[in-house]
């Protein structure tokens, strides 16, 4: 793996599992209990973010492997890559796109720990397996920001678990 790749994807695991770590001291029912206003429980918030790394590497995959050409990153995906990380900074509050916005509300802790785990792994794959000409390439694209590179998308998805974390923390108090 590239090492600006290898040092963002560690930036990842090593807050997945602090958060995981911070999570077990709570009980399953606790974590599966919705908030007073019908928003998501903890293990829904949970849910949602293996969904949206799991739709995010299988459309990373599909890219590489059919595009012919890549749009080059500039300016205009650094600017996009900047405003998602303030806005996601931000209090500002919007709606998930469609396919991650539906989380059960039945899965076990452990089950959701094991399944970020085997997601995170997939993922550490696909880094492997990108070849070198593709990394600066626009071959992620986030719903709302658009196209960029794969360092843009492991960026978002930092920045997605951060912002989830703090819903996290005021669901728990």
């Amino acid at each position: 793996m590239e090492n600006k790749l290898n040092q963002l994807f560690g930036r990842l695991e090593k807050q997945r599992i602090n958060l995981l770590l911070q999570l077990e001291a709570y009980p399953n029912t606790r974590l599966n209990l919705p908030t007073e206003n019908n928003k998501w429980s903890v293990n829904q918030i949970i849910e949602h973010l293996i969904l949206a790394e799991e739709i995010s590497i299988k459309s990373i995959q599909a890219k590489v492997l059919t595009a012919k050409h890549f749009e080059s990153t500039g300016l205009h995906t650094a600017v996009r890559k900047f405003l998602l990380r303030i806005f996601l900074r931000s209090p500002l509050k919007f709606s998930a796109p469609a396919l991650v916005s539906n989380p059960t509300n039945t899965t076990d802790f452990s089950e959701l720990k094991t399944k970020w785990a085997a997601v995170r792994q997939q993922l550490k794959e696909l880094l492997d397996w990108l070849p070198a000409h593709v990394l600066s390439k626009c071959i992620y694209k986030h719903p709302v920001a658009g196209k960029m590179s794969i360092y843009g998308g492991l960026d978002f998805m930092y920045e997605h678990v951060r912002r989830h974390r703090q819903q996290i923390v005021k669901v728990l108090n």
